[in-house]
């Protein structure tokens, strides 16, 4: 595992291109500490807390899952986060992202959603609530469009946006 964004300074972020690697077991503390952080939870849909117990059954349940990459978004040899396509019941697969607090608003949320979505090469959604102003401009600035949107049960505003590589049919 490379150190963490928190781990080294700042300046070192913006010296290289970001990359993705596969997560692993070994990543559990990290991808805690970055999706379940009060203001990364505070975005999700599912804002309830997780406990590290629930995480790592989560996550080994979830590599398990061959067809639906999860990556470590790597930048300057440092992890900064995590960027993910899951399956489920949807007929297009659905992205997701978190970065760690270190790395944000410096672009590299747009970079490393970018890199997926160039490795993935099929259609893609990733849903967002109207108030997450930096995901909606990563998400954007990597082609995303908007395709609607939807009150959720708490009254928040979601957004579904999609994505199609060029050679696909709309």
């Amino acid at each position: 595992m490379a150190p963490t964004a928190t781990a080294a300074p700042l300046r070192r972020l913006a010296e290289v291109d970001v990359r993705l690697r596969p997560a692993t077991t070994g990543d559990a503390l990290m991808l805690h500490r970055w999706n379940c952080a009060p203001e990364v939870r505070a975005l999700a849909i599912d804002a309830r807390p997780v406990s590290f117990a629930a995480h790592q059954a989560w996550l080994t349940r979830r590599l398990d899952e061959p067809a639906a990459p999860f990556w470590i978004v790597t930048h300057g040899g440092l992890d900064v986060g995590t960027v993910r396509i899951d399956r489920g019941e949807a007929r297009i697969a659905t992205i997701s992202i978190a970065l760690d607090s270190q790395a944000r608003g410096r672009g590299l949320g747009r970079q490393a959603i970018a890199a997926a979505v160039r490795a993935w090469g099929l259609p893609l959604r990733a849903e967002i609530l109207a108030t997450n102003l930096a995901s909606l401009r990563a998400f954007t600035g990597a082609g995303f469009v908007a395709d609607g949107s939807r009150h959720l049960a708490d009254g928040r505003l979601l957004i579904t946006t999609r994505w199609r590589p060029a050679h696909a049919q709309p």
